[in-house]
């Protein structure tokens, strides 16, 4: 036995046009007796699929199904739940427990089967495709930077060892490569090494970089023989020549003899003897 309730609606329909609902009796009268057993009086009763405002959406709590579309507003249990289920695109809502969720899984197959929303998937992994793009112009920033400022101290070293060159071999003229250019000369002079004392590549290798330091040091000559090295040269001033004769003796552990030194105005020219310890 059904209980049909009906509304003439106020807008929108013809004077011939009227809502039904349509509910068993027996259980509409249940709801009725359960609510004024408990001292509720009911003004509205609506079916509650009609609580589902978007449309295409499909509630279920693991044994019965809510379902609302443009076309249809229904309630059914979740084994007739395919039947009424006629749409490509569905918002599906489940309340039901992890073991109750396999029924309504085997019937939405197919057509029913809802869709990726790959707008959605593209917007939750935008940030992070645009955190990695960041990361990426930060990383090619950092190796343009450094590829600039090591290039620069390339070129400073360069001019560094060129000037040292000169300085050691005023005699050469053209220097194209003067690093291996440096290492010829080192090489040819090595093959003249004495029978005592240290090897002039030794020993110019060793006072190079103390040279390179030297406020206002310009080599005039250099001579090699026999483990010693005879040097003529300009100097800033006598404390300088002074604190060369020093470092050469501390740190490199020669044996430095200043054979003549005169002041000018504004330099000092020295001879000076450096002879390599065994």
């Amino acid at each position: 036995v059904l209980y049909f309730a009906i509304n003439k609606s106020k807008t929108g329909q013809a004077d011939n046009q009227y809502n039904v609902a349509v509910i068993n009796k027996a259980y509409f009268e249940s709801v009725v007796a359960q609510l004024k057993h408990a001292g509720i009086h009911a003004d509205v009763m609506t079916a509650d699929y009609l609580l589902l405002k978007e449309e295409n959406t499909l509630f279920s709590d693991g044994t019965r199904v809510l379902f609302n579309s443009e076309k249809m507003k229904s309630a059914t249990d979740i084994n007739n739940a395919s039947s009424i289920i006629d749409v490509e695109s569905l918002n599906f809502i489940s309340c039901a427990k992890e073991t109750d969720s396999e029924p309504l899984e085997s019937f939405l197959q197919g057509s029913y089967k809802k869709k990726k929303n790959w707008s959605e998937t593209g917007k939750t992994w935008l940030p992070l495709a645009a955190l990695f793009l960041l990361w990426l112009g930060i990383q090619g920033g950092l190796f343009i930077y450094d590829y600039i400022h090591l290039s620069k101290q390339n070129k400073v070293l360069n001019n560094k060892i060129t000037a040292i060159y000169k300085r050691t071999f005023p005699e050469s003229r053209r220097v194209i490569d003067a690093k291996a250019q440096m290492q010829q000369k080192l090489n040819i002079l090595k093959k003249r090494k004495g029978q005592s004392g240290r090897s002039f590549s030794e020993m110019l290798s060793g006072s190079a970089e103390i040279f390179s330091k030297a406020k206002g040091l310009n080599i005039k000559s250099l001579r090699y023989y026999d483990g010693r090295i005879n040097i003529e040269m300009q100097i800033a001033s006598l404390q300088g020549l002074d604190k060369l004769k020093e470092q050469l003796t501390s740190e490199k552990g020669y044996q430095v003899e200043v054979q003549n030194a005169s002041s000018g105005k504004e330099t000092v020219t020295a001879r000076i003897q450096i002879v390599g310890a065994e």
